[in-house]
C-alpha cells in the first residue's frame, strides 16, 4: 500500500477518544488518512463536529465503507459481532475486546475474515505494554509457576454498570500470550461490580484473579509464583520486582510509548502487509470462550457453602455464614467439638503465653472482644491465675515478662507464690494475671442453641472422604454417612479439619502446606480439696496447671514430655498412627515437674487426653500460634486455627472474605 491508509472510526465515547486523538495525530503526520468518524447520536456527532476536522456520520455507509482501508471499531461489546460483521466484508478491521459476547459470534468473524482475506484485530491493548515483554523474557528462563495472582480492580465510583468479565478480561488474555495453554477449570464468585475469578489451565497452573470496581482501589498487578522465588509486575508503573532466596531484583519499564499507540501502529503495519505476530480472531475467541465459562460460573442464584470439620472454628465459621448462605457442616463423630476443642487445657487465652510472638498477641487482643461476645458466658474468671517466670533454662527473662506485659497493657502484678502450689526457689519471678478459661460443657450448650437458630445442614457421622473440582469450578464432596457413600456439590468449601489440614488441597490439586503434627498427651488431674487455680511456668521446656472449672478437677501439660509423637511433612498423620504411645506418661511428667508444682504430690491421675496439634514450621522460632485463614482458589478456604479465642474473628474473616467476592 503505497498511500496512507484511509480509516474509518466507529465509536468516539469513553475509550474512543483515546483512538481519536492517536488517530488525529497519525492523520496530521500523513501517517493514514482520517476519513471519517461515526457516532450513534445526532447530538453526540453535533458535538463532535465543531470539535475536529473529520466528517462525522450516525451511521454505517457502505459507500463510506468502499472507501476505506481499515476500520477501527470501539463501542460496547453487544455492538461489536453486527458492527465487524458489516465491515469485514469491505475491510480490515481492529475491533477493541472483548471481540464478541460470545464464542459461536466469534467463530463466524473468523470465517469471515478467512473468506474476505482481510485482516482482524483484536486489542488486547496490555501485550503492548513495554513490561509485557520483559516479562516473557523472565519467564523463559524458569520453569512454569506454580500458580499466578492478579488484580485488576478499579475503584466503584468509576463504574458504569459493565460486566466485570467481560470489562476487565485482561489478565486472561495475559495468561494466553505467556503461556498459551488451555483453559480446564473455571470458577467465579457472585458480584456485580467485582468477581474472584480461579482458572486452571492445562499446563497445571492456577490463577487467581480480582477483577471489576471495588471501594477506592486501583490495582493492575499480576504476580507469578514459583518455587523459591516470585515475580511481580505493577502495570501501573512498569515496575518488575523478583524476589527469591537468591534473588532481589527490581526492573523499572518505561512507558516512553503509549500502549495504545503501539498497539495502533501494529494495525497499520499489519494492513500494509507485514508479517508480524498479532491478537487475532483466534486468541479473540480463546478469551471471549475464558469470558464466557468465567460469566457462566458466576450467574448461580445462590451460594451453597461446605464445612468440614466440626470442632470450635468449623462450627463457629457456619453459624457466621449461615445468615447469607446455605451452609452444610460435616463431622466424622457422632457430635461435635468432640476433638481439638475439647481435648486441651481450656485456657482463655490474654497473650501471657506468647511473650516472644507480639503478632500472636495481638491476634488475641483483637479477637477477644467477638468471642466473648458469642461465648462469653462459657468464659470463667473466678480463680487466681499465676504466670511464673523459670530461674534457670527461661527464654524470657523476668525483666523481658514485665515489659511484655507492659507493651500489651497485660494487668500483671508481682506476688508472693504459694508455697504448696509453687516452689519459689525454682523460679525468677511470680505474677498475678487476668486469664480465665472457657468451660467446655457451657461452650458446647451456647453452640448447640445457636446451630438450632440457624438454617444450617448438620450432618454427624459424616466423614468427607475425597473431593473432586469439576470443569465449572464447583467442589463435589464424597463423603460416608453410617454404611452410605453419598456426595454433594457446592460453590464454597471451608476446610477446617486442624490435624488433617492438607487433605483437601491434596484432594483438589492446591498447594500443601508444610506443617508439623504433634500428638499431645494433656492430663486430667484431681487434686483433693484444692480450690480453682491457674498456674504456668514459662518461657521453654516447663509445665503447666489449669482448672477445668469443675471442683478439684485440673488440666496438666508438660511442655517437652506432652509431645508423644511427631509427624513432619505430608505424610505426618501416618508417621504418628505408627509412633502412637501404649500408655500414659502421667508418672515421668509429674515426678519431672514436681520441682516447679510440689501440689503435684497431692495430685491423682483420671485420664489423659489426646489430641493431635499442627503447627507451621515458622511458629517454631517464636513459638507464635497465629490463626491462619488460607484462599486456594476456587472458593477454598483453609484454616489453620491457632487459639480457640480466635475462632469468632476466622469466622467473620471468611464471612468477610466471601461476601466481597
Amino acid at each position: 500500500m503505497t498511500q496512507p491508509p484511509k480509516i474509518i472510526l466507529i465509536g468516539a465515547g469513553r475509550f474512543g477518544k483515546n483512538h481519536l486523538r492517536i488517530l488525529s495525530d497519525f492523520h496530521a503526520r500523513g501517517v493514514i488518512e482520517f476519513i471519517a468518524v461515526i457516532v450513534d447520536k445526532e447530538k453526540s456527532a453535533r458535538e463532535l463536529s465543531s470539535k475536529i476536522i473529520f466528517p462525522v456520520f450516525t451511521s454505517v455507509l457502505t459507500s463510506l465503507l468502499k472507501m476505506a482501508d481499515a476500520v477501527i471499531v470501539v463501542t460496547p461489546s453487544s455492538t461489536h459481532f453486527e458492527l465487524v460483521s458489516r465491515c469485514i466484508k469491505f475491510c480490515n478491521v481492529f475491533v477493541e475486546k472483548p471481540l464478541v459476547e460470545n464464542s459461536k459470534q466469534a467463530r463466524k468473524l473468523i470465517e469471515l475474515a478467512k473468506k474476505t482475506n482481510n485482516k482482524l484485530m483484536v486489542g488486547h491493548i496490555f501485550r503492548f505494554h513495554p513490561a509485557v515483554e520483559a516479562i516473557k523474557k523472565i519467564l523463559k528462563k524458569r520453569p512454569l509457576p506454580i500458580s499466578v495472582e492478579g488484580s485488576f480492580v478499579s475503584p466503584i465510583n468509576t463504574w458504569r454498570g459493565e460486566k466485570p468479565a467481560f470489562e476487565e478480561l485482561h489478565w486472561w488474555d495475559m495468561m494466553d500470550y505467556f503461556f498459551n495453554s488451555r483453559v480446564c477449570k473455571v470458577w467465579s464468585s457472585r458480584g456485580k461490580s467485582f468477581i474472584k475469578t480461579s482458572i486452571r489451565y492445562s499446563n497445571n497452573i492456577d490463577a487467581n484473579f480480582n477483577v471489576g470496581w471495588l471501594d477506592k482501589i486501583k490495582e493492575r498487578l499480576l504476580k507469578f509464583n514459583f518455587k523459591d522465588e516470585c515475580l511481580t509486575i505493577d502495570f501501573q508503573t512498569g515496575i518488575i520486582i523478583l524476589k527469591g532466596v537468591k534473588t532481589n531484583r527490581k526492573i523499572v519499564c518505561l512507558l516512553a510509548k503509549e500502549p495504545l499507540k503501539s498497539e495502533l501502529e501494529t494495525f497499520l503495519r499489519l494492513i500494509n502487509n507485514s508479517d508480524i505476530p498479532y491478537p487475532d480472531g483466534v486468541v479473540g475467541e480463546r478469551v471471549v470462550s475464558t469470558t464466557n465459562l468465567v460469566t457462566k460460573s458466576s450467574n448461580r442464584d445462590k451460594d451453597r457453602v461446605a464445612v468440614i470439620g466440626g470442632g470450635i472454628f468449623g462450627v463457629t465459621a457456619a453459624i457466621a455464614l449461615s445468615d447469607n448462605f446455605e451452609v452444610t457442616l460435616f463431622e466424622k463423630n457422632k457430635n461435635l467439638l468432640l476433638e481439638a476443642t475439647r481435648l486441651n487445657q481450656y485456657r482463655h487465652h490474654s497473650g501471657y503465653h506468647y511473650p516472644r510472638s507480639p503478632e500472636t498477641v495481638q491476634e488475641i487482643v483483637n479477637a477477644t472482644k467477638d468471642f466473648e461476645e458469642w461465648y462469653g458466658k462459657a468464659v470463667k474468671h473466678d480463680f487466681k491465675s499465676y504466670y511464673c517466670v523459670a530461674k534457670k533454662n527461661s527464654l524470657t527473662s523476668k525483666k523481658d515478662f514485665i515489659k511484655f506485659c507492659s507493651n500489651f497493657d497485660l494487668p500483671c502484678e508481682d506476688v508472693v507464690p504459694d508455697s504448696k502450689i509453687i516452689n519459689g526457689n525454682s523460679i525468677d519471678g511470680c505474677f498475678r494475671v487476668k486469664e480465665g478459661i472457657y468451660n467446655y460443657k457451657t461452650l458446647f450448650d451456647i453452640i448447640t442453641k445457636k446451630l438450632k437458630k440457624k438454617k444450617i445442614v448438620l450432618k454427624l457421622n459424616s466423614s468427607v472422604t475425597n473431593s473432586e473440582l469439576m470443569p465449572d469450578g464447583q467442589k463435589k464432596l464424597y463423603f460416608t454417612n453410617g454404611c452410605m457413600k453419598k456426595n454433594g456439590s457446592f460453590d464454597y468449601v471451608i476446610n477446617c479439619t486442624y490435624s488433617n489440614y492438607n487433605l483437601l488441597p491434596n484432594w483438589l490439586g492446591f498447594a500443601k502446606k508444610d506443617i508439623e503434627l504433634r500428638f499431645k498427651e494433656v492430663i486430667l488431674i484431681r487434686i483433693p480439696k484444692q480450690s480453682p487455680f491457674s498456674a504456668t511456668i514459662v518461657d521453654g521446656p516447663f509445665a503447666t496447671i489449669v482448672t477445668t472449672g469443675e471442683n478439684e478437677l485440673f488440666t496438666f501439660g508438660d511442655v517437652p514430655l506432652s509431645i508423644r509423637a511427631i509427624g513432619n511433612g505430608q505424610r505426618g498423620n501416618k508417621i504418628i498412627m505408627k509412633k502412637l504411645p501404649k500408655c500414659s506418661l502421667w508418672g515421668k511428667m509429674r515426678d519431672r515437674c514436681k520441682k516447679w508444682f510440689p501440689i503435684l504430690d497431692r495430685a491423682e491421675y483420671v485420664k489423659s487426653m489426646y489430641s493431635i496439634l499442627p503447627v507451621g514450621k515458622s511458629s517454631k522460632k517464636n513459638d507464635s500460634r497465629p490463626s491462619e485463614v488460607t484462599y486456594h482458589g476456587f472458593g477454598c478456604y483453609s484454616v489453620l486455627g491457632g487459639k480457640v479465642i480466635t475462632s469468632v474473628t476466622t469466622g467473620k474473616d471468611i464471612l468477610k472474605r466471601i461476601k466481597n467476592e
